[in-house]
């Protein structure tokens, strides 16, 4: 009977030290990023759930709420005029996303460089520089279509749209951070591998894999993903249309 309960003891020790190497590390991510700019994204994520719960108070738990909510982004993008936002309070996290760094962890304008200010699993160097495509790349093949005037115009205006767009950092800390803090979330490792490759994906790819793939949408670093695929573009929407 002893030995039963030490061999029970055991398979149960093991069984739980492994749980805890596969659960994600928030705590873990959030020293990766540091004070300042764990403290504005985890404010842009109770923003998150305070529209959440303002907005789908009909449904009886957090997951059902998110999954109704990324439901109805899928049947139509355009954002819900009816929503309730905190406009206000939102300028003020946003801005201290701004100021803290934490959007050029995400995001780049197109006019930005970037420095890694960590080592890198994949590289050996202390840090690297990331520079964004060149301009006249994207225009290689409309090149021999065009004349002199008309081709200097399209770079110009080429270069300035994509100075003014947002374009995923795929060397920043925050997927960087997900592939460290979550490496046994299969959910989360597809994300990452997926951003990796494709940088920005169209949010009609992303909330339908969510919705597919994902099953608890509470899950602190999915509703991270969440807030940067999806609810950033909504607070900005709702403050620009409040100007």
């Amino acid at each position: 009977m002893k030995l039963i309960t030490y061999i029970l003891t055991i398979i149960f020790l093991v069984g739980f030290i492994q749980a805890q190497r596969c659960k994600n590390d928030l705590k873990g991510f959030n020293n990766f990023l540091g004070h300042e700019k764990a403290s504005a994204l985890n404010d842009c994520i109770n923003s998150f759930d305070n529209f959440i719960n303002n907005n789908y108070v009909d449904y009886k738990n957090t997951n059902k709420r998110i999954r109704t909510f990324l439901e109805q982004l899928s049947n139509s993008y355009i954002p819900d005029s009816t929503w309730i936002l905190e406009t206000e309070e939102n300028k003020k996290i946003l801005n201290r996303f701004e100021k803290s760094g934490m959007r050029k962890e995400i995001w780049l304008y197109g006019y930005e460089d970037y420095e890694i200010e960590y080592i890198s699993e994949n590289n050996n160097t202390d840090t690297q520089k990331v520079v964004n495509f060149e301009i006249e790349e994207e225009i290689i093949p409309v090149t021999r279509q065009v004349d002199t005037i008309d081709y200097e115009k399209l770079v110009k205006e080429l270069k300035s749209q994509h100075d003014s767009s947002l374009w995923s950092n795929i060397m920043g800390q925050f997927l960087y951070g997900l592939s460290k803090y979550a490496p046994h979330d299969p959910d989360i490792q597809s994300y990452v591998e997926a951003k990796q490759m494709a940088g920005n994906i169209a949010s009609e790819l992303v909330v339908n894999a969510f919705l597919k793939e994902i099953k608890n949408y509470n899950e602190p670093f999915i509703k991270r993903i969440i807030f940067v695929e999806f609810y950033y573009n909504i607070m900005k929407w709702d403050i620009e249309r409040k100007k």
